[in-house]
C-alpha cells in the first residue's frame, strides 16, 4: 500500500509531490493522458512567479517535475486512473488492469477548455483563440488589440478587467450568448456596472 497517490501533474500536481517527497512519504504521481496539463499547451507563461522574462510552460511543468523527482516522488507517465474508491483504510484506484491502494489521495486533476464549437475555433486555436483570458489576454500578440472574452456568469468581465480593453458575451443558459452587462462597461468605460455606481 502506498502512503499517497497523486493524480495530475499540473502546477498543483507537481508542488504537492515535491512537499510530500520532501517529507520522505514516497508520492507516486500518476501523471493522467496530457503531463504537465494544460499549462503545456501554453508557449509563454507570463504571470508565473520566478520567471520576470517568462518560461515555456512545457519548460515550466518539466523542471516542477524533476524537482519532485530529486526528492523521490515516483511518476507513472500516461496513467490515467478509470475508477477511485474512498474507502478506509485505503482507497483504491482502478487504473487500467491493476489496482493501487493508498492510504491518502490527492485529486489535481485540473479543467479542460470548453470549446464553443463554432467554425474556424480549432484552426484558429493558438493563432488568436485562447482558453484563458487572464493567461493570454496580455500576451505580445494580444496586446493593445480588442479582445472579447466569452464565457458565463460574469466571469469573463473579471478576466479580462486588467486588459481595459474587453467586448464579453456571456452564457445565459439555454438562451445563447448575449453582451455581458459587465463587459459592456468595461468596453465603454464606465456607467452603472453589476447594480453600483462607476464600475
Amino acid at each position: 500500500m502506498r502512503d499517497v497517490v497523486i493524480l495530475g501533474s499540473g502546477c498543483a500536481g507537481w508542488t504537492a509531490a515535491l512537499y510530500l517527497a520532501r517529507a520522505n512519504l514516497k508520492p507516486l504521481v500518476l501523471t493522467g493522458a496530457q503531463t504537465g496539463g494544460l499549462l503545456t499547451t501554453t508557449s509563454v507563461v507570463e504571470n508565473y512567479p520566478g520567471f520576470p522574462k517568462g518560461v515555456d510552460g512545457t519548460t515550466l511543468m518539466v523542471q516542477m517535475m524533476e524537482q519532485a523527482q530529486k526528492f523521490g516522488a515516483e511518476v507513472e507517465f500516461g496513467v490515467v486512473a478509470d475508477e477511485v474508491l474512498f474507502g478506509r483504510p485505503a482507497h483504491r484506484i482502478r487504473a487500467g488492469n491493476r489496482t493501487i491502494e493508498t492510504r491518502a489521495l490527492i485529486v489535481s486533476t485540473g479543467a479542460g477548455h470548453r470549446h464553443l464549437g463554432v467554425p474556424g475555433e480549432k484552426e484558429l486555436e493558438t493563432k488568436g483563440v485562447t482558453y484563458c483570458a487572464t493567461c493570454d489576454g496580455a500576451l505580445p500578440m494580444f496586446r493593445d488589440q480588442p479582445v472579447v472574452v466569452v464565457g458565463g456568469g460574469g466571469i469573463e468581465g473579471l478576466s479580462g478587467a486588467s486588459q481595459g480593453r474587453v467586448t464579453g458575451l456571456e452564457d445565459h443558459g439555454g438562451a445563447g450568448f448575449g453582451k455581458s452587462k459587465d463587459s459592456a462597461c468595461l468596453e465603454f468605460g464606465g456607467g452603472e456596472c453589476g447594480g453600483g455606481e462607476g464600475g
